[in-house]
């Protein structure tokens, strides 16, 4: 029997908040989770649930004012950060722990050249380095995530590279030291299809070649986190309303939210003129989230006493963890191979999303006519649909777009990439 992977971060009742004109607002409310050594862990939700503010609170990175940490501790390899100087958080910055920013158009400094931000990380945590040397592992690493002619461009000032480029650098500067704790905040938003899939195999092959660095993974792109990631978090509301493997999560999600998001998504086995599930209104602002669980307002299940209590964080089945009162401890039973050690977490997965298990064994059609190639179920696509609806764009049709989605050669495009093509001229009317 094989040993149980050792905890590299533990993050414990996490509280971080902000000051808005003399009211708190509570970004980050009670969050605990934990990440073993060489793990991928996903961190999934809308925007304002809380994710990057928990990436940036592991740094002790919240600006001060108007944002403070509350309550909590965080722990890596076994020490409490929060009470640490700053000198020595300084020390683990970028060497132990490092993060891709979600913003690279502000991450980094507008007055340096790219060469000499990196230069200066590098030779800051690795003493004795020559400024050649620094500027060849530079270089090699600029080449390595589709920067061309990386060596000359550390010449360049980040406006001289266009936003892609400047995420790509930024990710280059990330895996420099690879790190112990690689926190990826949205890596890919930036990037065309084609890097997304570089990138993440990038990441995937820092993993197994240092065999201990974790990594986690904040995104909206379920399909990333069903290809990438062993066990997952959900966020809502500034708490996490459930924690699973990628398998669990998908074959059987738990809490109300989670299969509402799931249900959003588009699925192959459906009527193509079908239109899509949503989330009924939209995320409470941070200032006045109602009283009891922070779902209920949007909840289709909801019931009196989800209006005025809080449910708690359960392990409902081992490896399961729910904040619902609809869910109870031991009601869950687990499909075959689903079952996995609380404490170890989830092992490497190959899970997919609904309706997409059996697609990526099969060759992938060519794109025609009212048709799309992607065998991986609309995951990314659901959720651009999903923001668009929000933003008052209407509503979303399976396999209706709005023209743009026709892509030249997407039959060679990632497996993750949703093709939206324009549907045949006789089904636009209906």
């Amino acid at each position: 029997m094989s040993a149980s992977p050792s905890k590299l971060l533990e993050v414990r009742g996490l509280k971080t908040y902000f000051d808005v004109e003399g009211r708190t607002a509570k970004a980050v409310d009670g969050v605990s989770f934990h990440i073993n050594e060489n793990e991928v862990f996903g961190l999934v939700g809308e925007s304002g649930s809380g994710k990057s503010v928990t990436a940036l609170s592991i740094l002790r990175l919240i600006p001060n004012p108007p944002g403070w940490i509350e309550a909590g501790e965080i722990i890596f390899r076994g020490k409490d950060l929060l009470p640490l100087p700053f000198a020595e958080m300084r020390r683990l910055r970028g060497n132990q722990i490092s993060m891709i920013f979600q913003e690279p158009m502000t991450a980094l400094n507008p007055v340096f050249t790219v060469g000499f931000q990196f230069r200066e990380a590098i030779q800051h945590h690795r003493a004795g380095t020559s400024k050649a040397e620094a500027n060849r592992m530079a270089g090699e690493l600029l080449e390595m995530v589709g920067v061309p002619d990386g060596a000359r461009r550390l010449k360049n000032y980040p406006h001289q590279f266009s936003g892609g480029q400047r995420q790509r650098i930024m990710i280059a500067m990330a895996l420099a030291l690879k790190p112990s704790l690689l926190i990826a905040d949205e890596p890919t938003t930036a990037l065309d299809v084609t890097i997304q899939s570089q990138i993440l195999d990038l990441m995937l092959d820092l993993r197994e070649e240092t065999g201990h660095t974790a990594i986690l993974l904040i995104t909206h792109d379920l399909a990333v986190v069903a290809e990438t990631c062993e066990r997952v978090a959900v966020m809502y509301g500034g708490k996490i309303q459930e924690i699973s493997s990628v398998e669990g999560l998908f074959e059987r999600p738990l809490h109300p939210y989670t299969r509402g998001l799931l249900r959003s998504l588009p699925r192959p086995d459906r009527p193509r003129q079908r239109r899509l599930e949503t989330i009924p209104g939209i995320v409470p602002s941070i200032l006045d989230f109602p009283p009891g669980c922070k779902f209920w307002t949007r909840c289709p299940e909801v019931q009196e006493r989800c209006k005025t209590e809080e449910p708690e964080m359960r392990e409902v089945a081992p490896g399961r963890f729910c904040r619902c009162h609809l869910v109870e401890p031991g009601s869950l039973d687990l499909a075959p191979g689903e079952e996995v050690d609380a404490e170890a977490g989830a092992g490497p997965t190959d899970a997919t999303p609904p309706g997409a298990s059996e697609a990526t064994e099969q060759p992938r059609p060519k794109v025609s006519e009212g048709e799309a190639s992607a065998p991986k179920a609309g995951v990314e696509g659901g959720a651009r649909a999903e923001e668009a609806a929000r933003a008052g764009a209407g509503p979303a049709t399976e396999g209706a777009g709005d023209g743009q989605g026709a892509i030249a050669g997407a039959s060679e495009l990632p497996e993750h990439l949703v093709v939206v093509v324009r549907p045949p001229e006789e089904d636009e009317d209906a």
